[in-house]
C-alpha cells in the first residue's frame, strides 16, 4: 500500500513512491538514482553542491553497518554521514 507524506513547501500531501528506499539501505557495489532528498533547506543545498540531487546516479562504494557510506559521483568520490544518508530516497 502506498504511503503518503505532507509536503512541507505546499502544505498538500503527495504520495510516495512505495519502491524507494534510504540511501543508507543500499548494498556495497550497487548503483542507485537519488529519487527524492527529505531534508531541510540547508542540507539540501550542501548536497547539491557536492553534486547530490534528483536524478544524480551514484555507486556505492563502501556502506558497513555503522559509520560513513562511500559513495561514486561521476569521477568523485563522496563521503557522507549516515544520517544524511538516510534522508536520501533512491530508486
Amino acid at each position: 500500500m502506498p504511503s503518503w507524506k505532507k509536503d512541507s513547501c505546499a502544505g498538500v500531501e503527495k504520495m510516495s513512491e512505495p519502491s524507494l528506499k534510504p540511501l543508507a539501505t543500499v548494498q556495497e557495489g550497487q548503483r542507485v538514482k537519488i529519487k527524492e532528498i527529505r531534508s531541510g533547506r540547508m542540507l539540501k543545498k550542501r548536497l547539491s553542491e557536492l553534486g547530490l540531487y534528483e536524478g544524480t546516479k551514484v555507486v556505492v562504494k563502501k556502506n558497513s553497518s555503522f559509520g560513513p557510506i562511500i559513495l561514486k559521483v561521476l569521477d568523485s568520490t563522496l563521503v557522507l554521514g549516515r544520517g544524511e544518508a538516510q534522508k536520501i530516497l533512491v530508486d
